[in-house]
Protein backbone atom coordinates (compact mmCIF):
# COMPACT_ATOMS: atom_id res chain seq x y z
CA UNK A 1 0.00 0.00 0.00
CA UNK A 2 2.78 2.40 0.47
CA UNK A 3 3.56 2.44 -3.40
CA UNK A 4 -0.18 3.65 -3.61
CA UNK A 5 0.22 5.97 -1.09
CA UNK A 6 3.57 7.53 -2.81
CA UNK A 7 1.46 7.94 -6.28
CA UNK A 8 -1.65 9.44 -4.40
CA UNK A 9 0.46 12.08 -2.87
CA UNK A 10 1.41 13.70 -6.40
CA UNK A 11 -1.25 16.61 -6.97
CA UNK A 12 -4.32 16.15 -8.68
CA UNK A 13 -5.36 18.24 -11.65
CA UNK A 14 -6.46 21.99 -10.42
CA UNK A 15 -9.98 21.75 -11.87
CA UNK A 16 -14.02 22.30 -10.34
CA UNK A 17 -16.42 21.78 -13.20
CA UNK A 18 -18.14 18.05 -12.85
CA UNK A 19 -18.26 17.62 -16.80
CA UNK A 20 -16.45 14.53 -18.14
CA UNK A 21 -12.93 14.95 -18.67
CA UNK A 22 -12.15 15.22 -22.47
CA UNK A 23 -10.43 12.51 -24.97
CA UNK A 24 -9.97 14.39 -27.60
CA UNK A 25 -7.26 16.40 -29.38
CA UNK A 26 -3.69 16.24 -28.35
CA UNK A 27 -4.69 14.21 -24.87
CA UNK A 28 -5.75 11.27 -26.94
CA UNK A 29 -2.82 9.40 -27.38
CA UNK A 30 -1.55 9.93 -23.55
CA UNK A 31 -5.00 9.07 -22.88
CA UNK A 32 -4.84 5.94 -24.64
CA UNK A 33 -1.29 5.10 -23.39
CA UNK A 34 -2.73 5.30 -19.67
CA UNK A 35 -5.54 2.96 -20.40
CA UNK A 36 -3.50 0.66 -21.71
CA UNK A 37 -1.26 0.40 -18.96
CA UNK A 38 -4.16 0.53 -16.73
CA UNK A 39 -5.32 -2.79 -18.46
CA UNK A 40 -2.06 -4.42 -18.80
CA UNK A 41 -2.85 -7.86 -20.82
CA UNK A 42 -6.35 -8.06 -20.71
CA UNK A 43 -8.00 -7.92 -24.21
CA UNK A 44 -11.58 -8.67 -23.27
CA UNK A 45 -13.31 -5.55 -21.59
CA UNK A 46 -16.52 -5.52 -20.00
CA UNK A 47 -17.26 -1.49 -19.27
CA UNK A 48 -19.92 -1.38 -16.16
CA UNK A 49 -21.56 1.30 -18.43
CA UNK A 50 -21.86 0.11 -21.52
CA UNK A 51 -18.55 1.58 -23.52
CA UNK A 52 -20.17 3.99 -26.13
CA UNK A 53 -17.61 7.11 -28.22
CA UNK A 54 -14.41 7.94 -27.12
CA UNK A 55 -14.04 5.13 -24.64
CA UNK A 56 -14.73 2.53 -27.34
CA UNK A 57 -12.44 3.98 -29.67
CA UNK A 58 -10.05 4.39 -27.28
CA UNK A 59 -10.31 0.89 -26.48
CA UNK A 60 -10.73 -0.98 -29.27
CA UNK A 61 -7.75 1.09 -30.60
CA UNK A 62 -5.86 -0.88 -27.40
CA UNK A 63 -6.98 -3.88 -28.96
CA UNK A 64 -9.23 -4.34 -26.44
CA UNK A 65 -12.73 -6.84 -27.41
CA UNK A 66 -15.33 -5.20 -25.50
CA UNK A 67 -17.95 -7.05 -24.06
CA UNK A 68 -21.77 -6.17 -23.19
CA UNK A 69 -22.24 -5.54 -19.03
CA UNK A 70 -24.55 -8.63 -19.12
CA UNK A 71 -21.46 -10.83 -20.36
CA UNK A 72 -19.85 -10.28 -16.80
CA UNK A 73 -23.11 -11.75 -14.84
CA UNK A 74 -22.93 -15.28 -16.95
CA UNK A 75 -19.45 -15.89 -15.62
CA UNK A 76 -16.25 -14.69 -14.49
CA UNK A 77 -14.66 -12.61 -16.90
CA UNK A 78 -11.08 -12.94 -17.78
CA UNK A 79 -10.03 -9.88 -18.47
CA UNK A 80 -10.98 -6.26 -17.18
CA UNK A 81 -14.01 -4.58 -16.20
CA UNK A 82 -14.33 -0.70 -15.84
CA UNK A 83 -16.51 0.85 -13.66
CA UNK A 84 -16.56 5.08 -14.65
CA UNK A 85 -17.91 7.31 -11.13
CA UNK A 86 -19.49 3.95 -9.90
CA UNK A 87 -17.70 4.23 -6.66
CA UNK A 88 -18.85 8.10 -6.14
CA UNK A 89 -22.51 7.10 -6.81
CA UNK A 90 -23.01 4.21 -5.16
CA UNK A 91 -24.92 4.15 -1.95
CA UNK A 92 -22.79 1.80 -0.31
CA UNK A 93 -19.52 2.02 -1.88
CA UNK A 94 -17.47 -0.57 0.40
CA UNK A 95 -19.99 -3.52 -1.02
CA UNK A 96 -19.22 -3.02 -4.94
CA UNK A 97 -15.33 -3.43 -4.97
CA UNK A 98 -16.62 -7.10 -3.71
CA UNK A 99 -19.20 -7.43 -5.96
CA UNK A 100 -16.61 -6.80 -8.73
CA UNK A 101 -13.79 -9.09 -7.73
CA UNK A 102 -16.65 -12.14 -7.62
CA UNK A 103 -16.91 -11.35 -11.91
CA UNK A 104 -13.68 -11.57 -12.08
CA UNK A 105 -11.03 -14.68 -12.69
CA UNK A 106 -7.59 -14.73 -11.06
CA UNK A 107 -5.72 -11.99 -12.64
CA UNK A 108 -8.56 -9.99 -13.65
CA UNK A 109 -8.65 -6.35 -13.31
CA UNK A 110 -10.95 -3.51 -12.11
CA UNK A 111 -10.28 -0.10 -13.36
CA UNK A 112 -11.79 2.76 -12.19
CA UNK A 113 -12.02 6.43 -13.10
CA UNK A 114 -13.28 8.46 -10.57
CA UNK A 115 -13.22 12.22 -10.37
CA UNK A 116 -12.47 14.48 -7.21
CA UNK A 117 -14.88 17.42 -8.09
CA UNK A 118 -11.65 19.46 -5.73
CA UNK A 119 -13.66 22.14 -4.65
CA UNK A 120 -15.45 19.86 -2.59
CA UNK A 121 -12.08 18.59 -0.45
CA UNK A 122 -9.22 20.07 1.37
CA UNK A 123 -5.78 18.97 1.05
CA UNK A 124 -4.64 17.20 4.35
CA UNK A 125 -1.31 15.66 4.47
CA UNK A 126 -0.56 14.93 1.01
CA UNK A 127 -3.76 13.30 0.20
CA UNK A 128 -7.25 14.80 -0.58
CA UNK A 129 -9.76 14.24 1.71
CA UNK A 130 -13.91 14.83 1.74
CA UNK A 131 -15.26 17.27 3.40
CA UNK A 132 -18.35 16.31 4.92
CA UNK A 133 -20.56 14.40 2.73
CA UNK A 134 -23.72 16.07 1.98
CA UNK A 135 -25.81 13.17 0.94
CA UNK A 136 -25.78 10.43 3.65
CA UNK A 137 -27.00 7.79 0.92
CA UNK A 138 -24.73 7.96 -1.51
CA UNK A 139 -21.13 9.38 0.81
CA UNK A 140 -19.03 10.54 -2.40
CA UNK A 141 -21.41 12.07 -4.08
CA UNK A 142 -19.35 15.04 -4.83
CA UNK A 143 -16.16 12.99 -5.77
CA UNK A 144 -14.10 10.20 -4.34
CA UNK A 145 -10.80 11.01 -3.38
CA UNK A 146 -7.93 8.47 -4.60
CA UNK A 147 -7.18 7.42 -1.15
CA UNK A 148 -10.60 6.43 -0.71
CA UNK A 149 -10.80 4.51 -3.57
CA UNK A 150 -7.73 2.36 -2.75
CA UNK A 151 -8.63 1.56 0.84
CA UNK A 152 -11.84 0.50 -0.69
CA UNK A 153 -10.06 -2.00 -2.99
CA UNK A 154 -7.04 -2.95 -0.84
CA UNK A 155 -10.31 -4.16 2.07
CA UNK A 156 -11.85 -6.09 -0.99
CA UNK A 157 -8.67 -8.02 -1.63
CA UNK A 158 -6.95 -6.46 -4.71
CA UNK A 159 -3.55 -6.42 -4.76
CA UNK A 160 -1.37 -4.21 -7.36
CA UNK A 161 -3.22 -1.06 -6.71
CA UNK A 162 -1.87 1.70 -8.81
CA UNK A 163 -3.43 5.40 -9.56
CA UNK A 164 -2.45 6.87 -12.86
CA UNK A 165 -2.52 10.81 -13.60
CA UNK A 166 -5.29 11.83 -16.56
CA UNK A 167 -4.57 14.82 -18.86
CA UNK A 168 -7.34 17.00 -18.25
CA UNK A 169 -7.88 20.15 -19.10
CA UNK A 170 -8.10 22.91 -16.19
CA UNK A 171 -11.98 23.33 -16.74
CA UNK A 172 -12.65 19.31 -16.05
CA UNK A 173 -12.99 17.53 -12.63
CA UNK A 174 -10.28 16.28 -11.54
CA UNK A 175 -10.28 12.74 -12.97
CA UNK A 176 -8.04 9.87 -12.29
CA UNK A 177 -8.02 6.33 -12.89
CA UNK A 178 -6.79 3.80 -11.06
CA UNK A 179 -6.17 -0.18 -11.90
CA UNK A 180 -5.88 -3.23 -9.60
CA UNK A 181 -6.35 -6.88 -9.75
CA UNK A 182 -7.26 -10.00 -8.53
CA UNK A 183 -4.94 -12.51 -7.30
Amino acid sequence: MSQVRAALRKPVADATSDSPPSVSGASRATWRAVLAEAIGPARHVVDLEGATGEWRHLLEQNGCFLLEPTHALRGPVHGALIARHLLSRAREPERLPAVWLDLLEPGGRIILLESTHRGLFRKRRGLFAPKRPTDPLAPYRRGLAPADAALLLEASGYVGIRAFALPVPASASAHYLMSARKR
